[in-house]
């Protein structure tokens, strides 16, 4: 699996470009990805309840998501300019 690293032009930060199946800020083992890769799994959430989820697939450690929330540090900050990327290395 090739995760490609990209510089933003316009704030020089680095950006990873993840798969789908993976959650930003979480890791996981590569034995553990891989064997889900192309897989059916079980998600298991309460109707009432959607903020978390849970997934199953047998033989491995359950994953919890919950719904993910992004926030500025600094509301009254200008907004930035348009990211523009380029690979890294």
């Amino acid at each position: 699996m090739v995760i490609r690293r990209l510089k933003c032009k316009a704030c020089g930060r680095v950006h990873h470009e993840l798969p789908d199946i993976l959650v930003p800020y979480k890791r996981y083992s590569s034995e553990s990805i891989e064997a889900v890769i192309g897989c059916k799994v079980e998600v298991v959430y309460d109707p009432a309840d959607t903020s978390r989820l849970t997934i199953e697939y047998e033989g491995h450690p359950a994953w919890t998501a919950k719904r993910l929330t992004i926030r500025r540090k600094d509301r009254a900050a200008a907004k930035p300019a348009a990211a523009s990327f380029a690979p890294t290395g």
